[in-house]
């Protein structure tokens, strides 16, 4: 399993053609911390902002969250970074599945997001475990559904177009 790294290498214009925003919303995110540029020895980076790749996908996450689902920016940048990299591992487990589908149920608390990661099989309406084949327990309150593995190939597939990193 490929680990993802939190080596920054993505540049500004890389992280909007692959998260989809345009230049002007992610300049804005930047500067409001929805986003975060990565550091190299702890440093700044000042010429070019450079993205990790786990930055990458939790600027995908954050990007579905505000855009597709209508959650406040401010809202959905509450994704922690522990939170995306658990969700990448987790689809990556059961990656060789290409129709087995990863979801993330987002529960909005007063400090971030409580997530429940559970998988989909083909041909399935049922929501089941990632650890078992027992049926997922859904939150008790409201939630939102993230299609992380749909998310994530989105994300490898505009790696591949930019040069495999």
């Amino acid at each position: 399993m490929r680990k993802v790294t939190d080596v920054p290498k993505y540049t500004q214009a890389e992280l909007c053609i692959v998260v989809g925003l345009d230049p002007t919303t992610a300049n804005n995110w930047v500067l409001r911390k929805i986003i975060r540029p990565g550091k190299i020895q702890g440093r700044d980076i000042t010429r070019v902002r450079l993205f990790s790749e786990l930055e990458v996908y939790r600027a995908k996450f954050v990007f579905e969250l505000a855009n597709s689902l209508r959650v406040a920016p401010s809202k959905a940048a509450e994704i922690r970074s522990t939170q995306a990299a658990h969700w990448v591992r987790t689809a990556d487990r059961f990656g060789g599945h290409e129709s087995e589908k990863i979801y993330a149920l987002l529960e909005g608390q007063a400090e971030g997001w409580k997530s429940t990661i559970c998988r989909r099989l083909p041909n399935s309406a049922s929501l089941l475990g990632v650890t078992d084949d027992e049926p997922a327990a859904l939150p008790e309150a409201s939630f939102i559904a993230l299609s992380i593995s749909r998310l994530i190939s989105e994300v490898r597939f505009y790696n591949k177009i930019l040069g495999a990193r």
